[in-house]
């Protein structure tokens, strides 16, 4: 009966000690998975912050090409008219010049006849 409970002793002591390896081995990994879950955590707020500057930049750079877009279709407008006003003067000016000359005729015509009398 001793040598039986000295057996059992031995067991449960060894069971013990299997037992205080395996808890301090699972504490161990149970700290390695908190900093590892800690770091993983940080990145991830990290990046998330990254990615919500990122949207903030896509919607301003959104905004921005609307904007410039509007301003080169006003540009490109301006241009149309401002070509539209310099071929209605070209024609103006053209029907001038052609005026001038007939009356630059007209008055060396005249000049001739004077001279002539």
């Amino acid at each position: 009966v001793k040598k039986m409970i000295d057996s059992m002793l031995k067991r449960l002591l060894e069971e013990a000690h299997q037992d205080a390896d395996h808890e301090g081995f699972c504490d161990k990994e149970m700290g390695k998975s908190k900093i590892t879950r800690s770091k993983l955590s940080e990145e991830i707020d990290g990046l998330s912050a990254a990615v919500d500057e990122g949207k903030a930049t896509i919607a301003a750079l959104a905004e921005s090409t609307a904007e410039l877009s509007k301003e080169v279709a006003d540009l490109v407008k301006a241009v149309e008219e401002a070509t539209a006003m310099r071929e209605a003067e070209k024609a103006k000016n053209k029907e001038t010049i052609k005026d001038a000359k007939a009356a630059q005729a007209a008055v060396q015509a005249a000049t001739a006849v004077l001279k002539d009398y």
